[in-house]
């Protein structure tokens, strides 16, 4: 009587070195999912928008404190309702009548280092600090990281992550 051909000593040997592949390949692939999720999660950026004061100073900053660069797609800045594409529109909408001396710094779009902190926006003028204190500011900034994930942040919550960053009409130019 002749056995089967799975029970033959060559197709038992056969059979086990293709299980034994097929699970490498498994452990293979699972293991560079892995990697590739250490990797992102190594150069994750992660951008905080505040502002400070004094007496006789007010800034806006913009830091990334994440482990990555954050490359910025866009920045949208809306202020008592009213939508600001730069900082001169910003302070004709808090102080219409006033003339005030600023320095400036571009985070509309371009790449934020980690650990950098940009000062987007400065005034001495202490007239100005209650003004832009009591002025309702509603930032928002889409970034993303090197391997094109992207957030979305306002400087008050945690980043939010988005699918992209699809460039609005209303950006901040500065």
């Amino acid at each position: 009587m002749k056995n089967k051909w799975y029970t033959q000593p060559e197709m038992i040997v056969a059979i086990s070195a293709l299980i034994t592949s097929l699970v490498a390949v498994i452990v293979a692939m699972y293991s560079a999912y892995i990697d590739r999720a250490y990797a992102k999660a190594s150069v994750w950026p992660s951008v905080v928008i505040a502002r400070s004061w004094q007496n006789n100073r007010y800034e806006y900053i913009v830091l990334n404190q994440g482990n990555g660069p954050a490359i910025v797609n866009y920045v949208t800045m809306n202020v008592n309702g009213l939508s600001a594409t730069t900082w001169e529109e910003v302070l004709q909408i808090v102080a219409p009548e006033k003339k005030v001396s600023y320095q400036q710094s571009h985070i509309s779009n371009g790449v934020i280092r980690p650990g950098q902190k940009i000062q987007a926006f400065k005034t001495g003028d202490s007239a100005m600090v209650p003004l832009l204190l009591n002025a309702t500011f509603e930032v928002t900034m889409c970034y993303c990281s090197i391997y094109e994930d992207c957030w979305i942040t306002s400087g008050v919550e945690a980043p939010k992550p988005v699918s992209a960053c699809t460039l609005p009409d209303d950006r901040f130019l500065q």
